[in-house]
């Protein structure tokens, strides 16, 4: 689908708002591809890539990514005028992207800015972007339409010629020279079809004599090294480490004497393509990396990977890293102490999380480096070359810790935190076992998809701006954020895309990592497994397993694949239920009351940015039949009271019962802080109720819903 294409869907049966900017998130993620004629994705693992048609400055490009997620951000919460100056920005830099100034003329348009907006306009048709029957049509340009200049433009649009693509850049794969591995503008290029920057390098012939893996002479150096030299070993050559910390937890040069470090241009570090989180730098090679950094000063603060695990696109990429040989390691600052306890809302086989701050990471990296250079060199190239590497070392790392004493233990919740400590890495253990596999062992990657799901209806079982309870779905892991009344949530959830690398049968597992096993039902629906309901009740904090120190508010359910000789990583299926709800169910499983705001559990923490504030107490009524009635809420001295459709009793008859009720809409409002409140608004819809006689407490609805 084309750019304009896509905004013209988008655009579509979208209604007029009164202030705010109606414009997806998906249109201004598309702006980055605008730019781009990019082919598909091709084998990272690949030494001379195809090169689409693109910009001549990736760094520019992925920059530009950089800003527009920033302006999605931005316009999420409400800030148009900041909104505004970055488009502008934007536009400036590249004005050769249409999309950037149209995309600032709507916003423009919609404050009332006409004078601006349309020479913003202009400016896009200038680029050649655009349609006269896209820009006529376009709902977010509607207080334009009466000006002449706008008329003027929409005879323009589409007869000035599109600017061609620019040539196609020559890239040339760089040589690794003295064990470092250079990212500049020559040997990478901007894939705007997948939105990532993409870097490739070439390894020198390897010569085997007198080469070492290890410094030292501590077991684990003597063993890679003694292996190695008896061509037992792969090594590390042909890996790459990068430090996205500017070298503030940096590997120590010259322990592992065999990686590559990846450093970055002068160009590539001003776009900052060199720091934080990694979910948009591909390399063609097996990559290790970390970062010790994290967000702190505001009510916002989180550790790296759980301001990747409330992005949905910034897990589907941590997994299309993982399938390409990608692994990198960062530390939970306060995010897995004591103090909150757990606040991690899914867990995955993404990444490894270490206990601690600054400098935690270190054993981590090192160990990943151990096991990779550990593999036969037959069975690091069948890793390699079936994108299985990072699967392979979780699996490594998961069976060898300390925390898995006897096989059984491998399927049970400690061995499969969301954070590790340094003290679980038996290193001797990890390098053995995965030396010992040969490539018939290698174990699948499992691929989970939901087939089925209960489905909270909006607000009555949850009161949500947007979205219900899906957080992600990708591949290795699956997320929910538990907003629903309901007592119980089910998921039917199928493994039977899985497929062994060998092509040997698979048998899939099953475990309750986390919550209550007891009242947690998984119900295998086939002779293999591969395909289980999962049934989660409501579940109250718990402490973690193995760590009675910490609490949690997640329920984690594992998926192994067997192939008869190996275990595989483990896939997961996460719930995260929220921390400072007050809830009570009655004796057949119905919710009762809520309380958003009970003192002792308003001092647990709980993330913003999936449970923004809500200041009330709902009290739920049943008839005699058991079916809901409504529910009263509490606000401070006002109490309200809410039909079973969710709607606001405005009217009620001599017995109280609700006789026209006004529907409502909840809505994000964003804090001062930083935060989101939730906030309830009347509409112009509503509802009149009839009712039988005396007894009926249900009462039926006498007509439609009005608009």
């Amino acid at each position: 689908m084309s750019f304009a294409r896509h905004i013209a869907v988008k655009a579509a049966g979208r209604r007029l708002g009164s202030a705010r900017v109606r414009i997806t998130t998906a249109v201004l993620t598309a702006l980055c591809i605008l730019a781009t004629a990019t082919p598909g994705f091709t084998d990272p693992d690949s030494s001379t890539p195809a090169a689409p048609a693109q910009t001549p400055d990736p760094f520019a490009m992925f920059a530009l990514d950089r800003d527009l997620q920033l302006v999605a951000r931005q316009l999420r919460a409400g800030q148009f005028a900041a909104v505004e100056k970055q488009l502008r920005k934007s536009a400036a830099r590249h004005p050769r992207i249409g999309e950037l100034s149209y995309t600032l003329a709507i916003v423009l348009a919609r404050q009332g800015k006409l004078a601006a907006a349309l020479k913003s306009l202009e400016a896009a048709i200038n680029a050649g972007f655009g349609t006269a029957a896209l820009i006529s049509k376009d709902p977010n340009l509607t207080p334009l339409r009466s000006e002449a200049r706008f008329v003027e433009l929409v005879a323009q649009a589409g007869k000035t010629p599109t600017p061609p693509p620019p040539a196609p850049p020559v890239i040339e794969p760089s040589l690794i020279a003295d064990g470092t591995a250079m990212v500049t503008s020559t040997n990478s290029l901007w894939d705007g079809r997948i939105r990532i920057l993409r870097t490739f390098f070439k390894f020198t012939p390897k010569a085997r004599e007198g080469l070492l893996v290890h410094e030292g002479t501590k077991p684990v150096a003597r063993m890679l090294n003694r292996w190695y030299a008896r061509g037992r070993a792969a090594g590390n050559h042909g890996d790459l480490y990068d430090n996205r910390d500017r070298d503030h937890s940096n590997l120590k040069p010259g322990r592992l004497l065999q990686i590559a470090y990846v450093e970055y241009s002068d160009a590539a570090r001003s776009a900052g393509a060199n720091y934080r989180l990694n979910t948009q730098v591909f390399f063609n090679a097996a990559t290790i990396g970390n970062s010790s950094l994290a967000l702190t000063g505001s009510p916002l603060w989180r550790s790296q990977p759980r301001l990747a695990l409330v992005d949905p696109d910034s897990v589907k990429r941590l997994y299309v890293h993982y399938i390409n040989n990608h692994l990198y390691v960062y530390p939970e600052h306060r995010d897995h102490d004591p103090e909150h306890g757990d606040l991690f809302p899914a867990n995955t086989p993404y990444m490894l999380i270490s206990q601690g701050s600054s400098g935690s990471d270190q054993p981590f990296v090192h160990a990943t480096a151990a096991i990779l250079a550990a593999f036969t060199p037959e069975t690091k190239a069948f890793l390699r070359h079936n994108h299985l590497i990072s699967p392979t070392v979780q699996m490594v790392f998961r069976r060898s810790s300390h925390l898995v004493e006897h096989d059984g233990d491998y399927l049970k919740g400690t061995a499969h935190p969301a954070v590790f400590q340094a003290s679980d890495i038996d290193l001797p253990a990890m390098i053995s076992r995965a030396n010992a596999l040969t490539p018939g062992d290698i174990p699948a990657n499992v691929v989970l998809t939901v087939l089925e799901e209960s489905v909270a209806q909006p607000g009555i079982d949850h009161f949500n701006q947007v979205g219900a309870e899906t957080l992600f779905d990708t591949p290795g892991a699956i997320a929910r954020i538990v907003r629903s009344t309901a007592h119980t949530k089910r998921l039917v959830v199928s493994a039977e895309q899985t497929r062994d690398p060998n092509g040997r049968p698979l048998t899939f597992r099953w475990a309750v990592l986390r919550g209550d096993a007891a009242r947690i039902t998984v119900t295998p629906l086939n002779a293999d497994a591969s395909k289980a309901e999962l049934i989660v009740p409501w579940h109250e904090q718990a402490p973690v397993p193995g760590r009675p120190d910490l609490a949690s508010n997640r329920v984690d359910i594992g998926v192994f694949a067997d192939n008869g000789s190996e275990i595989s990583a483990p896939a997961f299926v996460s719930l995260a239920f929220p921390s400072t709800q007050l809830r009570e169910y009655d004796e057949y499983g119905r919710i009762s009351r809520i309380d958003y705001r009970d003192p002792d559990r308003a001092k647990r923490y709980a993330d913003p940015v999936l449970f923004p504030i809500r200041d009330w107490t709902d009290v739920y009524d049943y008839g005699p039949d058991g079916r809901l009635t409504g529910w009263s809420r509490m606000r401070g001295a006002k109490t309200m009271r809410y039909t079973r459709h969710g709607a606001r009793v405005v009217e009620t008859d001599p017995q109280g019962r609700a006789i026209k009720a006004v529907a409502v809409r909840y809505a994000l409002e964003p804090q001062a802080n930083g935060t989101s409140k939730v906030t309830v608004h009347d509409t112009d819809r509503f509802f009149h109720y009839l009712y039988r006689d005396e007894t009926d407490r249900h009462g039926t609805l006498s007509e439609a819903p009005q608009e």
